[in-house]
C-alpha cells in the first residue's frame, strides 16, 4: 500500500484517476465495464490515501447508469455505491450531495427498476431514502428529481397497485 503525499503528485493522482473513472463510464455505456470496475478503482484509491470526490462519485454513477442501461448492474451494486458515498468523508468532512448527484442516484433506480421489474418495489424504497435524506439535509428536492420518483412510482404500480399507496403515504 502506498500513500500518495498531499502535493503536486496527490493532485496528479487524483487527475489520472478521474481520467480513468472517465473511461470506465464510458465503456459501462458500451457494455465493457460495470460497477465492479469502479469499486476497484475507488478501493485503489483508498490504498493509495486518496478518498474520491463528489466528481468521481458522479462519474462511477454515470457509469453504473451505463452498465445498468446494459443489463449490468443490480440494484445492490447500485445501492452499494449509494452507501460508498454516504459513508465517504474527505478531510473528516461528511461528503455532500448536491442536486446533479441526486438526480444521477435517481436516474441510476430508475434504469435499474425500469429493467427488472423484481427490483421495483426496493428501488422505489431507495427513492424515498434518497428524498427523505435530501429533505432531512435541508435540501428541497428539484422538479425534475421529483419527476423521476413519480415515474418510477407510476411504473410501479402500473406493475402491482397494491404497492403504490404504500409508498406514497411515506
Amino acid at each position: 500500500t502506498r500513500v500518495v503525499p498531499p502535493s503536486a503528485e496527490r493532485r496528479g493522482a487524483m487527475e489520472r484517476y478521474g481520467a480513468l473513472l472517465s473511461v470506465v463510464a464510458t465503456a459501462a455505456w458500451a457494455g465493457a465495464a460495470t460497477p465492479a470496475d469502479v469499486f476497484l478503482l475507488f478501493d485503489r484509491m483508498r490504498q493509495e490515501g486518496l478518498q474520491p470526490t463528489c466528481a468521481m462519485y458522479n462519474l462511477g454513477i454515470e457509469a453504473a447508469i451505463g452498465a445498468a442501461s446494459n443489463g449490468l448492474c443490480s440494484l445492490q451494486e447500485g445501492v452499494k455505491l449509494l452507501e460508498l458515498m454516504r459513508s465517504n468523508q474527505i478531510d473528516g468532512t461528511p461528503l455532500e450531495l448536491d442536486q446533479d448527484t441526486n438526480m444521477l442516484l435517481l436516474n441510476l433506480l430508475s434504469v435499474i427498476a425500469k429493467g427488472d421489474a423484481q427490483s421495483r418495489p426496493a428501488a422505489a424504497q431507495e427513492v424515498l431514502n434518497v428524498l427523505s435524506q435530501m429533505h432531512n439535509g435541508g435540501m428541497a428536492p428539484a422538479l425534475p428529481l421529483l419527476h423521476l420518483a413519480l415515474d418510477l412510482f407510476v411504473s410501479l404500480a402500473i406493475e402491482d397497485p397494491s404497492l403504490l399507496p404504500t409508498h406514497l403515504v411515506q
